[in-house]
């Protein structure tokens, strides 16, 4: 298994993005991942904000990268139920792949972005990572299709 992976909500209860964000982040200082939770939240709230991360298909991939980040990290969140993500266009999003990386390595941080954009493009493994009835289950399908 990647070791990028550091949390992994499955059917979490969110009210919209901000709260979504909040709760990975802070998931990931709560692991020792992440030295705070302000400012990469705010960091990433305004990148939503310039453009949305929602990729079609009920994902998105909000990311950002930041000083604070020693290596880059992930959160990985499978929503109870689908929450609008800033484009409707994109529609709304179950599937939720946050990212953040380390400022001054952007390589690290691109690559990790193509990887996960090749997943979504597997309708076969999105339908398992959505039906997966645990955290062993889901990481495997996640492994066997991207790692």
């Amino acid at each position: 298994m990647d070791d990028r992976i550091k949390v992994l909500h499955l059917d979490l209860e969110v009210a919209g993005v901000e709260d979504l964000l909040r709760k990975q982040v802070q998931s990931l200082h709560q692991g020792g991942y992440l030295p705070q939770v302000d400012e990469p939240l705010r960091l990433l709230m305004e990148r939503e904000a310039v453009h949305s991360t929602a990729m079609g298909d009920g994902v998105a991939f909000p990311h950002a990268r930041w000083s604070g980040c020693a290596k880059p990290v992930v959160g990985v969140s499978r929503l109870r139920r689908e929450i609008a993500f800033g484009d409707p266009v994109m529609g709304p999003v179950d599937m939720v792949f946050l990212i953040l990386g380390p400022e001054e390595d952007p390589s690290q941080h691109v690559r990790l972005l193509s990887r996960l954009a090749k997943l979504v493009q597997k309708q076969e493994t999105m339908d398992k990572l959505r039906n997966a009835t645990g955290e062993v289950d889901f990481l495997n399908h996640i492994q066997s299709s991207l790692f």
